[in-house]
């Protein structure tokens, strides 16, 4: 089912054709991004670092597909799995996305305070940005045929569903957040994490 929220309009127009159905929405510290039906990424609030001003252009076949928002920074994912940032850029969260090999792309992403984390096309988990608890850098490693099929990112930690069912989480765990993970009962499995 498609998301119909509508979206206010940064220009100000009151027409009820100025509103559009948002497919995502995602919301930074004091911004607020949306994936509009035709493929851009409409953000607004706070702009201190460009989070809602700088949204990349794309060439007129390419659109976005998801969009996240962490503390000061936005991301967006291509149709064609081209992962784009732009804001605030302290802790690389926006320059460091890493190069990937062969035909394999970003599928999915998610937003932190100040990292952000994408999902390739082999299941393997990326982060960029602020790693002060491990929330990039201590990623688990699965033993094949295993891999991880969704993604999410707190203030300090990050989340991730494997093709098993398990929800892993790494970083920031003052709270819990990455070491008290519920026990299912078979054949109950996690599908979706968000933190």
């Amino acid at each position: 089912r498609l998301l119909t929220a509508v979206l206010w309009n940064p220009e100000g127009c009151a027409r009820p054709s100025c509103r559009r159905p948002a497919m995502a929405v995602a919301s930074g510290r004091h911004h607020i991004a949306a994936l509009t039906s035709n493929g851009r990424i409409v953000a607004w609030g706070g702009d201190l670092h460009g989070q809602c001003s700088k949204t990349p252009t794309l060439d007129a076949s390419e659109y976005f597909a998801h969009v996240a928002a962490g503390s000061f920074h936005t991301v967006g994912l291509t149709g064609t799995g081209r992962l784009l940032a732009w804001g605030a850029d302290t802790y690389g969260q926006c320059s460091n996305v890493p190069a990937l090999i062969d035909e394999e792309v970003f599928t999915k992403l998610a937003a932190g305070h100040f990292h952000t984390v994408a999902l390739t096309s082999q299941g393997c988990v990326l982060s960029l940005g602020r790693d002060s608890y491990g929330q990039c850098s201590m990623t688990p490693t699965l033993e094949a045929p295993e891999t991880f099929t969704m993604i999410a990112a707190g203030g300090g930690h990050t989340a991730a569903v494997t093709t098993s069912g398990r929800t892993l989480a790494w970083g920031a765990d003052a709270c819990g957040q990455c070491s008290r993970t519920p026990m299912l009962c078979a054949p109950e499995m996690f599908v979706k994490v968000a933190a």
